[in-house]
Protein backbone atom coordinates (compact mmCIF):
# COMPACT_ATOMS: atom_id res chain seq x y z
CA UNK A 1 0.00 0.00 0.00
CA UNK A 2 1.21 3.66 -0.91
CA UNK A 3 1.84 6.15 1.97
CA UNK A 4 0.88 9.78 1.28
CA UNK A 5 0.91 12.61 3.63
CA UNK A 6 -1.51 15.29 3.74
CA UNK A 7 -0.79 18.15 5.80
CA UNK A 8 -3.32 20.83 6.63
CA UNK A 9 -2.83 24.08 5.85
CA UNK A 10 -2.79 26.08 9.18
CA UNK A 11 -5.51 28.16 8.44
CA UNK A 12 -8.14 25.34 9.15
CA UNK A 13 -8.31 24.81 12.52
CA UNK A 14 -10.23 21.48 12.18
CA UNK A 15 -10.62 19.29 8.91
CA UNK A 16 -14.15 19.52 8.70
CA UNK A 17 -13.40 23.50 7.71
CA UNK A 18 -10.89 22.31 4.70
CA UNK A 19 -13.80 21.97 1.65
CA UNK A 20 -10.67 21.01 -0.83
CA UNK A 21 -9.78 17.80 1.84
CA UNK A 22 -12.28 15.11 -0.34
CA UNK A 23 -9.58 16.29 -3.82
CA UNK A 24 -7.17 15.22 -1.71
CA UNK A 25 -7.81 11.93 -0.85
CA UNK A 26 -7.62 8.84 -3.39
CA UNK A 27 -10.28 6.80 -5.01
CA UNK A 28 -10.96 3.03 -3.80
CA UNK A 29 -10.17 1.55 -0.23
CA UNK A 30 -7.56 3.49 1.84
CA UNK A 31 -6.86 4.17 4.95
CA UNK A 32 -6.92 7.34 6.74
CA UNK A 33 -4.19 8.24 10.15
CA UNK A 34 -5.67 11.02 11.45
CA UNK A 35 -3.54 10.67 14.48
CA UNK A 36 -5.11 13.46 16.39
CA UNK A 37 -8.98 12.87 18.16
CA UNK A 38 -11.26 16.04 17.97
CA UNK A 39 -9.25 16.94 14.30
CA UNK A 40 -12.86 17.16 12.65
CA UNK A 41 -12.54 14.12 10.53
CA UNK A 42 -15.87 13.04 11.31
CA UNK A 43 -17.29 15.74 10.99
CA UNK A 44 -16.17 16.40 7.65
CA UNK A 45 -17.24 13.53 5.75
CA UNK A 46 -20.40 14.03 7.83
CA UNK A 47 -20.96 17.79 6.54
CA UNK A 48 -19.80 17.14 2.77
CA UNK A 49 -21.36 17.45 -0.16
CA UNK A 50 -20.77 13.39 -0.62
CA UNK A 51 -23.58 11.03 0.00
CA UNK A 52 -22.21 9.35 2.84
CA UNK A 53 -22.82 6.73 5.12
CA UNK A 54 -21.11 6.12 8.59
CA UNK A 55 -19.76 3.18 10.18
CA UNK A 56 -18.97 3.10 14.02
CA UNK A 57 -18.45 -0.23 16.25
CA UNK A 58 -19.81 2.19 18.75
CA UNK A 59 -23.22 3.58 19.47
CA UNK A 60 -21.83 5.99 21.39
CA UNK A 61 -20.17 7.81 18.50
CA UNK A 62 -23.38 7.78 16.24
CA UNK A 63 -25.35 9.34 19.40
CA UNK A 64 -22.89 12.01 19.75
CA UNK A 65 -22.89 13.13 15.95
CA UNK A 66 -27.08 12.80 16.27
CA UNK A 67 -26.61 15.23 18.96
CA UNK A 68 -24.43 17.63 17.38
CA UNK A 69 -26.80 20.43 15.46
CA UNK A 70 -24.13 19.93 12.27
CA UNK A 71 -24.62 16.35 11.73
CA UNK A 72 -28.48 15.24 13.64
CA UNK A 73 -29.62 15.30 9.95
CA UNK A 74 -28.09 12.15 9.44
CA UNK A 75 -30.03 8.29 9.45
CA UNK A 76 -29.74 6.44 12.09
CA UNK A 77 -30.56 3.07 12.10
CA UNK A 78 -31.62 2.51 16.12
CA UNK A 79 -32.62 -0.86 16.86
CA UNK A 80 -32.89 0.06 20.14
CA UNK A 81 -36.56 1.74 18.68
CA UNK A 82 -37.55 -2.05 18.35
CA UNK A 83 -38.76 -1.31 14.78
CA UNK A 84 -38.81 -4.32 12.74
CA UNK A 85 -36.57 -4.53 9.50
CA UNK A 86 -39.56 -3.61 7.25
CA UNK A 87 -40.25 -0.49 9.52
CA UNK A 88 -36.72 0.56 9.24
CA UNK A 89 -36.41 0.12 5.58
CA UNK A 90 -39.43 2.27 4.92
CA UNK A 91 -37.92 5.37 7.11
CA UNK A 92 -34.90 5.02 5.18
CA UNK A 93 -36.63 4.82 1.57
CA UNK A 94 -38.76 8.28 3.15
CA UNK A 95 -35.66 9.80 4.27
CA UNK A 96 -33.45 9.04 0.88
CA UNK A 97 -36.90 10.39 -0.64
CA UNK A 98 -36.99 13.43 0.72
CA UNK A 99 -33.28 14.09 0.55
CA UNK A 100 -32.31 16.73 -2.50
CA UNK A 101 -35.14 19.11 -1.32
CA UNK A 102 -35.71 20.59 2.24
CA UNK A 103 -38.76 22.08 3.49
CA UNK A 104 -39.42 25.78 3.57
CA UNK A 105 -36.89 26.81 1.03
CA UNK A 106 -33.47 25.46 2.87
CA UNK A 107 -30.93 24.31 0.66
CA UNK A 108 -29.73 20.53 -0.50
CA UNK A 109 -29.71 17.56 1.54
CA UNK A 110 -26.82 15.55 1.21
CA UNK A 111 -28.29 11.79 2.27
CA UNK A 112 -26.03 11.11 5.67
CA UNK A 113 -26.52 7.44 7.47
CA UNK A 114 -25.09 6.54 10.01
CA UNK A 115 -25.04 2.55 11.44
CA UNK A 116 -23.22 0.60 13.85
CA UNK A 117 -20.84 -2.50 12.03
CA UNK A 118 -23.53 -5.28 11.89
CA UNK A 119 -26.40 -3.41 10.29
CA UNK A 120 -24.68 -2.24 7.58
CA UNK A 121 -24.69 -5.24 5.36
CA UNK A 122 -28.66 -5.22 5.84
CA UNK A 123 -29.25 -1.63 3.71
CA UNK A 124 -29.97 -2.58 -0.23
CA UNK A 125 -28.34 1.50 -0.69
CA UNK A 126 -24.97 0.94 -0.61
CA UNK A 127 -24.00 1.28 -4.24
CA UNK A 128 -24.35 5.10 -3.94
CA UNK A 129 -22.38 6.16 -0.75
CA UNK A 130 -19.07 6.70 0.17
CA UNK A 131 -18.22 4.72 3.67
CA UNK A 132 -16.55 5.83 5.87
CA UNK A 133 -15.81 2.90 8.96
CA UNK A 134 -14.91 5.17 12.28
CA UNK A 135 -12.62 3.97 14.37
CA UNK A 136 -11.61 1.24 12.15
CA UNK A 137 -9.01 -0.29 14.54
CA UNK A 138 -11.53 -1.21 17.42
CA UNK A 139 -12.24 -3.65 14.92
CA UNK A 140 -9.09 -5.78 16.06
CA UNK A 141 -9.98 -5.13 20.24
CA UNK A 142 -13.54 -6.33 19.14
CA UNK A 143 -12.78 -9.09 17.55
CA UNK A 144 -12.72 -11.68 20.98
CA UNK A 145 -16.67 -10.14 21.43
CA UNK A 146 -18.10 -10.24 17.83
CA UNK A 147 -15.46 -11.30 15.70
CA UNK A 148 -17.63 -13.13 13.22
CA UNK A 149 -19.80 -9.44 12.72
CA UNK A 150 -16.32 -7.76 11.86
CA UNK A 151 -15.02 -10.68 9.66
CA UNK A 152 -17.75 -10.75 7.79
CA UNK A 153 -18.01 -6.83 7.87
CA UNK A 154 -14.15 -6.90 6.86
CA UNK A 155 -15.17 -9.13 3.61
CA UNK A 156 -18.00 -8.14 2.09
CA UNK A 157 -16.44 -4.70 2.07
CA UNK A 158 -13.75 -5.49 0.20
CA UNK A 159 -16.08 -6.43 -2.67
CA UNK A 160 -17.66 -3.21 -2.88
CA UNK A 161 -16.19 -0.79 -5.36
CA UNK A 162 -17.16 2.03 -3.40
CA UNK A 163 -15.15 4.85 -2.27
CA UNK A 164 -14.14 3.47 1.92
CA UNK A 165 -12.29 4.92 4.17
CA UNK A 166 -11.04 3.49 7.04
CA UNK A 167 -10.33 6.19 9.45
CA UNK A 168 -7.34 4.73 11.86
CA UNK A 169 -6.62 6.98 15.09
CA UNK A 170 -3.17 6.10 16.45
CA UNK A 171 -4.22 7.73 20.14
CA UNK A 172 -6.81 4.69 19.97
CA UNK A 173 -4.83 1.80 19.62
CA UNK A 174 -2.86 2.30 23.19
CA UNK A 175 -2.25 -1.34 24.80
CA UNK A 176 -2.41 -1.92 28.19
CA UNK A 177 -1.97 -5.10 29.61
CA UNK A 178 -2.93 -6.79 25.83
CA UNK A 179 -6.37 -5.19 25.20
CA UNK A 180 -7.12 -1.61 23.31
CA UNK A 181 -9.10 1.25 24.99
CA UNK A 182 -11.23 1.43 22.16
Amino acid sequence: MKEIKIKVPSEYECLSMWSGFDEILPQGHIILNKSICGCGCTDYFLTSGTPTILVSPRKRLIESKMNDPRTYMAFYYDRSKGNSLDETNNELRCYLDTCGEQPFGGGFKVPKLMVTYEKLTEWGVIGRFEIIVDEFTCIFSDVKMKGFTEINLLHWLNRLPNRIVYIRDIQLMRLKGGSSTC
